[in-house]
């Protein structure tokens, strides 16, 4: 579902698949170690998604 290169992660995958949660699940425990970063979320036009 999720690739991780470095500080950058890529989730493609289906409906109801626990996209969602994931991304909640992560930036929380990224938060909790460091909680003063950045962090920056981008969603893709439908047209780009592949």
């Amino acid at each position: 579902m999720a690739q991780q290169q470095n500080n950058f992660y890529k989730i493609n995958a289906p409906a109801g698949s626990g996209k969602t949660y994931f991304i909640s699940k992560t930036i929380n425990d990224i938060l909790n170690n460091e909680p003063f970063v950045k962090i920056l979320c981008i969603r893709l036009p439908a047209k780009l998604e592949s």
